[in-house]
């Protein structure tokens, strides 16, 4: 599954959680969302993508950087249970369209109900991703991550020293910096596979990489503060 869609099938489910619980969701809290729902993919390499696409390596792996996290003061106890379910919508994400490894008596077998790429992916995936844009630009949760990210840009570069890069303040802007190049990244990737494909115009493609497109615009544009520029006043 692509960044895109873990990432919205996560936010999607947390935001369900807080809008039964009446409560509204912490745009820092937003942005270990969006990581914690990618986390096992940060080694999606070989052998290491087995130890971690599996759920004893999800759940290890989620605890050892929540544990990280919070020892940096970056994130709360409290936030434990949402970034579980955020990692949790990764592996549902891996076993509905890309492949996860169940261990079933140590025996290892890769689940997956559709193929990675395949006709269901792209047409679930895009409509997924399009259910998050909606919820997440007509929530607010989009401005009040701008300004978040915003905030901690202007403080950073406010006075701006070696010695300031390595404050712990500063950590949520660097790790939605890094999200924000994984997706550009995979969006380039996504264009260079299909290529082909989409000369020949085939439309379930074109629908996908349209809404990969707009998600990593809106990305854009909260990374770089003119998100607000479409707000209604």
């Amino acid at each position: 599954m692509w960044i895109i869609g873990h990432t919205a099938l996560a936010y999607l489910m947390i935001k369900l959680k807080y809008r039964i619980a009446k409560k509204r969701l912490d745009p820092n809290l937003i942005i270990f969302i969006f990581i914690f729902a990618n986390l096992i993919d940060s080694l999606h390499f070989g052998i290491l993508r087995f130890f971690l696409h599996n759920q004893v390596g999800t759940v290890f792996y989620s605890l050892l950087w929540l544990f990280i996290f919070e020892k940096c003061k970056i994130i709360k106890k409290k936030d434990y249970t949402d970034l579980l379910i955020a990692a949790t919508a990764q592996a549902i994400g891996d076993i509905l369209f890309s492949g996860y490894y169940l261990l079933d008596r140590f025996n290892p077998t890769v689940y997956y109900i559709y193929g990675w790429n395949s006709t269901e992916h792209l047409i679930i995936g895009s409509v997924m991703v399009m259910l998050f844009l909606i919820i997440f630009l007509f929530s607010g949760d989009c401005f009040k991550l701008e300004n978040h990210i915003q905030g901690i840009k202007k403080n950073l570069l406010t006075g701006f020293s070696l010695k300031k890069i390595f404050n712990n303040s500063f950590f949520p802007f660097y790790l939605f910096l890094l999200f924000y190049l994984f997706t550009l990244v995979q969006f380039v990737i996504f264009i260079m596979l299909f290529f082909d494909v989409l000369l020949n115009g085939i439309l379930i493609f074109w629908m996908f990489l349209i809404v990969f497109s707009f998600f990593t615009f809106v990305m854009t544009a909260i990374l770089f503060g003119f998100l607000s520029m479409f707000r209604k006043s």
